[in-house]
């Protein structure tokens, strides 16, 4: 017999965004300063992979650990957080501009 236990705090939070967010280019564009804490809150504590689409920079600072840029048809890919990537394509635009 299998046996499941009840969704944790934070799956029970993420479960309650997923019906607003389906078809969704940006995830907080209906949610108030609350439950974007608690989704950047339950994002930072779960384990696995999530694939996030999003244009809120603070969002993406908090929870991003690794960063997909797609441009020219290529994907640039990144390990750290979004301030980390902004410093680094600055230095990468100040270096070609030389």
């Amino acid at each position: 017999m299998i046996r499941f236990t009840a969704p944790s705090p934070a799956q029970k939070t993420l479960q309650s965004l997923v019906p607003m967010m389906r078809g969704e280019c940006e995830p907080t564009n209906h949610l108030d300063l609350e439950a974007i804490n608690a989704l950047n809150s339950s994002l930072q504590r779960y384990e696995g992979t999530v694939l996030l689409v999003m244009h809120a920079p603070d969002v993406i600072d908090e929870v991003a650990t690794r960063i997909w840029h797609f441009v020219g048809g290529r994907i640039e890919d990144f390990t750290g957080g979004y301030v980390e990537y902004l410093a680094y394509t600055q230095e990468k635009a100040l270096i070609a501009s030389r």
